[in-house]
């Protein structure tokens, strides 16, 4: 089922949470046309072999793509940059303390306008599309955004993701920890919108991975209890954000499960929802094993209680593992799988907000851009290398 919510402000229920009413239009519980086959032709490898030295891989962390479709990956503490057919281009960055330089580095993220961050031990480092250094802001330097934090009785808050559209404006990910809540799980994902000396709270759930005995999101706790649930977002070249949590934004009632997802227009901030069925997936054997055999898992989530609660809340799988948009489209990786074990991917129209077709995916991806899917991998002899695939434009509706 699919409907569209148009509301200046909206907040989802299910459990604790509210949804203001709005009207709706059911399509069907899993009605869609036949799921697409055949989408993804493997175009590219390369970052083992037939390059510069300090252009080879050695352990990339991740990649991003610009509107150019040059491939920016994050690998030694530097960010290498390659050709979209995969040659040098250029590298900037390295481990320092100088301008342009980081410490530990974490993620790379583009944006619409082409600006880059890197997120790092040090802070937000943001450089114009040309590579150019710009300049680090501290993550949630702001009083603004110090205020938030504590008028939500937050605090320890970590950035996990920041899109920035110029040196200052920006789409910030965090967690931190609810003071207010006795609990195992006590952390929470803060979704905010920066610009100039605005700031906008966009959406704030609690984070059922953030185990309290754990504290930092790159714990193995965290890891492991990823199929928990997770928050993902992405924008699209309109500064439109697409956003959902796996585990709060979906809605289990009379055998039916559905999923929500949030657009947002940084533009104006009216939000348009989309509420889409999916068949819930009972969770897989090697998951439950993780919990049968103490060796797997972190010493303090051994303890039996934490664990059977786990296990006793947790039967299947979250409504969804990935979250991409691309060319006006947004793709959700769903955990449904065919035979072959590839992924059922619901797509839908970001501009109509409505849920167009379905295809088979055999790899969660680390990018989609411009009709090409992205990720890292491994080869034969285990050398650490990048693939490019090309998205079938009947995915597209082409």
């Amino acid at each position: 089922m699919i409907c569209k919510i148009r509301c200046l402000s909206c907040l989802f229920v299910l459990s604790l949470f509210l949804i203001p009413c709005c009207s709706e239009s059911d399509l069907g519980e899993y009605g869609r046309e036949p799921v697409l086959t055949g989408v993804l032709t493997l175009e590219l490898t390369f970052g083992a072999e037939n390059l510069n030295e300090d252009y080879l891989l050695a352990r990339p962390e991740n990649i991003c793509v610009n509107d150019y479709n040059d491939i920016l990956v994050l690998d030694e503490d530097r960010i290498k940059v390659f050709y979209e057919n995969g040659r040098e281009k250029t590298i900037f960055g390295r481990p320092g303390l100088g301008p342009g330089e980081f410490i530990s580095p974490q993620l790379i993220t583009g944006s619409p306008t082409g600006v880059i961050t890197v997120l790092d031990g040090r802070g937000i480092n943001i450089f114009s599309p040309a590579f150019k250094y710009i300049t680090t802001i501290k993550p949630g330097d702001s009083p603004k955004f110090k205020n938030l934090i504590e008028e939500h009785y937050l605090q320890s808050p970590t950035a996990e993701k920041i899109m920035s559209f110029s040196e200052n404006e920006r789409v910030s990910e965090y967690t931190a920890v609810d003071l207010n809540v006795s609990s195992d799980f006590p952390g929470h994902h803060l979704l905010v919108y920066e610009k100039d000396s605005l700031l906008t709270k966009l959406a704030q759930y609690p984070d059922p991975g953030y185990l309290a005995a754990y504290r930092g999101p790159r714990s193995r706790a965290s890891q492991l209890l990823r199929f928990r649930g997770d928050f993902y977002w992405a924008a699209d070249l309109n500064k439109r954000i697409v956003y959902v949590h796996s585990r709060y934004n979906r809605i289990i009632e009379n055998g039916r499960s559905k999923y929500i997802l949030h657009i947002v227009p940084l533009e104006t901030l009216e939000e348009t929802t989309i509420i889409h069925s999916y068949p819930q997936i009972e969770l897989s054997d090697s998951i439950k094993n993780q919990f049968k055999n103490p060796a797997n898992i972190p010493a303090r989530l051994r303890d039996p209680g934490i664990l059977n609660k786990i296990m006793d809340e947790e039967k299947y799988y979250p409504a969804l593992h990935g979250l991409f948009v691309d060319k006006g489209f947004i793709f959700v990786f769903t955990y449904e799988q065919n035979n072959a074990g590839e992924y059922v991917v619901n797509i839908f129209d970001i501009n109509t907000a409505v849920y167009v077709r379905s295809t088979y995916f055999s790899f969660v991806p680390g990018v989609i851009k411009n009709g090409y899917a992205y990720r890292t991998n491994t080869d034969d002899e285990g050398f650490s290398i990048i693939q490019k695939y090309k998205i079938d434009p009947a995915v597209y509706g082409k």
